[in-house]
């Protein structure tokens, strides 16, 4: 599947999930979420009439949300959606589903001891270190991630902020916004990104660099292009894995809080 239109799917659900300001989006998304992997997704006319709104307030949420107008808002949600249920499907049939219980409970618990291991393998102190010396040095810190990348730093934010370094956590969707304010010469940011699929930053990344600012990347994935421009490239846990690298993020998370408190 496309990554553009899988990353583009992913930050629809999650500015959902957060942005929601009123009740016209809170019927408009009610309305989508039944719709989505379904075979078939309403017209215009009929979704503002189960939502309860004007088709000038369905038009003004569509924009908000990023997309140019309905008909691409209903590909993105119908089309690409059941592909990429289809997609899962057929991944799950491969490794769980044809398994009892028991076997599914033992196969996700070893994915996870897997990740864990292999990150504390990989464990590089040193460069754990330089992370706390540039916090040290630095004005402020800006960590960047998606939802559940930032929930495990989210301790180490306020660590930061309580011995009185500055530490932004802006979310995927909210990069947008800080991403020209916040970084200059004496910024340090850190992007934090379990899957290279799922790279939302690379705008913010080049204008950070642009600006002066050191920058650290948090990946389990192999990145040669990336890791040449930053100024620490930190890899852990099992490449290409997804979910399992929230298990070891927040085992980073917390071992960078203690050195935080030990040497900042």
């Amino acid at each position: 599947m496309n990554h553009n239109i899988l990353n583009k799917f992913l930050e629809f659900i999650q500015r959902c999930n957060t942005e929601a300001m009123n009740s016209n989006d809170y019927n408009i998304i009610q309305c989508v979420f039944k719709y989505i992997g379904k075979e078939t997704f309403p017209s215009s006319n009929q979704l503002s009439l189960e939502a309860n709104v004007s088709k000038a307030s369905l038009s003004r949420f569509i924009k908000k949300y990023g997309f140019e107008n309905y008909q691409q808002f209903r590909s993105l949600l119908s089309t690409q959606t059941t592909l990429l249920g289809y997609n899962l499907k057929v991944f799950l049939s491969q490794n769980i589903l044809l398994k009892n219980d028991q076997e599914i409970s033992d196969y996700l618990f070893k994915q996870c001891m897997d990740n864990l291991l292999a990150t504390k393998q990989q464990l590089d102190l040193n460069k754990l270190l330089q992370i706390v010396r540039l916090f040290k040095e630095c004005e402020d810190i800006t960590f960047l991630g998606d939802e559940h990348d930032l929930d495990e730093f989210l301790l180490l934010q306020i660590q930061l902020l309580t011995q009185g370094k500055c530490a932004y956590l802006f979310k995927m969707n909210e990069t947008k916004k800080v991403r020209n304010y916040f970084f200059n010469e004496h910024s340090v940011v850190v992007i934090v990104n379990v899957c290279d699929g799922f790279f939302h930053y690379q705008d913010a990344l080049e204008i950070a660099l642009k600006k002066g600012a050191k920058v650290i990347y948090i990946s389990q994935d192999n990145n040669p292009e990336i890791e040449k421009k930053v100024d620490i490239f930190y890899k852990y846990g099992v490449e290409k894995s997804i979910n399992t690298g929230y298990v070891s993020l927040y085992y980073l998370g917390e071992l960078l809080e203690k050195l935080c408190i030990k040497y900042l």
